[in-house]
């Protein structure tokens, strides 16, 4: 049987129903409810704003992101496939880690001086 993850905080659910109609207490909006992760499961999760990698979601969730570029503090899962290069969304520069990719400054980030993000 196939499960859903949480984005959020890692949890699984049997159905997407369950997962959406339930509370997660790491939801950046404060106390909403869970968020379908719509990447695959993966040996490794990357985080998309520092790169760093964890073994399991719920692992991923329960530290803090340095570079989450909204003021928050949760890391967010890369939902694509693993490359041997990324490219970023915003200017086409590559790089061949999203770590690499999360230490500088993307100067066409339409947030204004915010970091590179992958493309997926």
């Amino acid at each position: 049987m196939a499960k859903y993850y949480c984005e959020y905080c890692g949890h699984s659910f049997d159905t997407i129903h369950l997962l959406t109609q339930s509370i997660c207490p790491k939801n950046p909006d404060g106390g909403r409810n869970h968020k379908l992760y719509e990447g695959s499961e993966k040996s490794q999760y990357t985080c998309e704003y520092c790169g760093q990698q964890y073994y399991t979601l719920k692992m991923m969730a329960q530290s803090i992101c340095p570079k989450n570029p909204n003021g928050g503090r949760n890391h967010k899962p890369y939902a694509g496939f693993e490359k041997s290069k990324y490219t970023c969304k915003y200017c086409g520069q590559q790089y061949s880690t999203i770590r690499m990719m999360a230490q500088s400054i993307c100067p066409k980030n339409p947030e204004g001086k915010k970091n590179h993000s992958p493309a997926l």
